[in-house]
């Protein structure tokens, strides 16, 4: 979970963080100001972190009766306690919440990384409403156009959409790299043939001050990839997917692996890098003050939307995603559906509404600077601490730091792009029902040993030991999984997918 964490809420010091009355879906006459009931109120839960200012909510629901909705929402957060790291918390409650008939809408949460397969439980088991017949309807079909088709894809279990995508969780390609022209001239960065051992020996010659680092920020198994790969992988579970055959490898089984690690190893030893794999803490504050200055040379992990013009960034061939666990889901025992997709769609498809409820105000001069981001300083009711929860992003004012002002056009962008990889299995979701202590079992070994490079006597013989604990305890995993993958690639072949 803290990778989902540290993505969403940007917590890492290290990587910065008009619909007319038609398209209300409703030609019920609007709601009288006087009225006292809650028969057209909605309950969304979310997780407290996403707790939003009540003067928002306020004002949405009467931006809503004045555009003619039929629909007004009341908001209910559930505890999750990140610092004591039980993320199931959560869940447990959104399940108790659910079977009580106390919410019509809920967000999924961010432990579908930590409890792999959970929602997957809570659909077999009734909680969520498959969406299939209203994303054919007239305002269903409004909210399906917003989103490329692999992205619907990705969000389906059992061949059925029960989530609506969140849409903070852009698919842009990845950066195997980032070089800095204030340290690296243009030549040098040209100069690399792609492969980590030649950007090794373009560290090792680089002379800077004892001010300037090498290289900031922290390796991750997910970016093992140097840009002479050819092949394309989506990362699940500790798993990697080739997109294009189905093959499922673990990392220390995969081609390419051992010469990230043998280059860690090299860089650590040089210190030239002190986190280890997807380490999102800061050893000290010389780092962030380098990061702040712009006093490195090269960065792991950096996202092309750093604000700095000294960048040049190294990319990878990229599929798109979106994680089933971080969506918006309607109760299937909910009795206000209706009005539960109606809210939905209003909030996707009329920015004003989006913005509303997000920043208080649908007015940007009101709270943009001359760049176009949302300056926080003029957020009158104050920034909501976890606003990806919510799923909107699209059409609302972006902050400073964020990859654009215009998300819809920084996808439509990306989504053209020649970097783009199509995938053969973008539906597919694993089962982990029969799987569950194989998979507990298998993760906390490679978790244990995914920093191995870190030691001294880290070599090939030390690889191709651990790859046989790590290849043995994934043996039955694996095969499961795989076979899993051939039905759900004969099925979608036969049109069932």
């Amino acid at each position: 979970m803290k990778k989902k964490l540290a993505a969403v809420f940007l917590i890492s010091a290290l990587i910065l963080t008009s619909c007319n009355s038609s398209g209300a879906g409703s030609k019920t006459a609007p709601l009288k100001s006087d009225k006292k009931t809650s028969d057209n109120e909605v309950v969304w839960t979310l997780e407290e972190g996403a707790k939003v200012p009540e003067d928002n909510v306020k004002k949405l629901n009467e931006a809503l009766y004045k555009k003619g909705y039929d629909v007004s929402v009341r908001f209910n957060y559930l505890k999750n306690d990140y610092v004591k790291n039980s993320p199931k918390e959560y869940h447990s409650a959104l399940e108790k919440t659910i079977k009580e008939k106390k919410t019509d809408i809920a967000f999924c949460g961010w432990e579908y990384e930590d409890y792999p397969g959970e929602m997957t439980e809570f659909i077999r088991k009734g909680y969520f409403y498959p969406l299939e017949k209203w994303l054919v309807s007239s305002d269903g079909n409004a909210v399906y156009k917003l989103y490329d088709k692999e992205i619907w894809d990705c969000a389906k279990i059992d061949n059925k959409n029960y989530f609506l995508p969140n849409e903070n969780m852009s698919y842009t390609p990845s950066n195997v790299i980032g070089f800095n022209k204030k340290y690296i001239s243009q030549d040098k960065i040209e100069s690399w043939n792609g492969t980590w051992a030649g950007l090794l020996s373009i560290m090792d010659r680089l002379k800077l001050k004892e001010d300037a680092a090498k290289i900031l920020g922290f390796p991750s198994i997910n970016s093992f990839q140097d840009m002479t790969s050819r092949e394309v992988y989506t990362y699940k579970d500790g798993l990697f997917y080739n997109v294009k055959t189905g093959e499922i490898t673990n990392p220390f089984n995969t081609k390419g692996f051992y010469e990230y690690l043998s280059f860690l190893h090299k860089c650590y030893l040089k210190k030239y890098i002190k986190h280890g794999m997807d380490d999102y803490s800061v050893t000290d504050d010389n780092e962030t003050k380098q990061y702040d200055t712009g006093k490195f040379a090269m960065m792991f992990n950096v996202a092309d939307d750093s604000g700095n013009a000294d960048m040049v960034y190294k990319k990878r061939k990229f599929v798109v995603s979106n994680d089933i666990g971080i969506g918006t889901a309607v109760c299937a025992n909910s009795d206000k559906k209706d009005k539960a997709l109606l809210l939905l769609k209003a909030l996707r498809t009329d920015d004003d509404l989006a913005n509303i409820l997000l920043w208080g105000d649908a007015d940007k001069s009101k709270l943009t600077d001359a760049d176009g981001f949302v300056d926080e300083d003029k957020v009158k009711n104050g920034i909501i601490y976890q606003p990806a929860a919510i799923g909107l992003s699209d059409g609302t004012f972006q902050l400073k730091g964020a990859k654009a002002t215009d998300m819809r056009v920084y996808k439509k962008k990306c989504l053209s792009s020649k970097l783009r990889v199509k995938s053969a299995i973008a539906g597919f979701n694993p089962d982990y029902s029969n799987l569950k202590k194989e998979l507990s079992v298998y993760t906390k070994l490679l978790e244990m040993y995914q920093d191995c490079w870190q030691k001294a006597d880290f070599g090939k013989k030390m690889y191709n030991d651990i790859k046989l604990k790590i290849t043995k305890k994934s043996e039955r995993l694996v095969k499961e999984l795989s076979a899993q993958v051939e039905e759900y690639k004969v099925e979608k072949q036969n049109g069932k997918k």
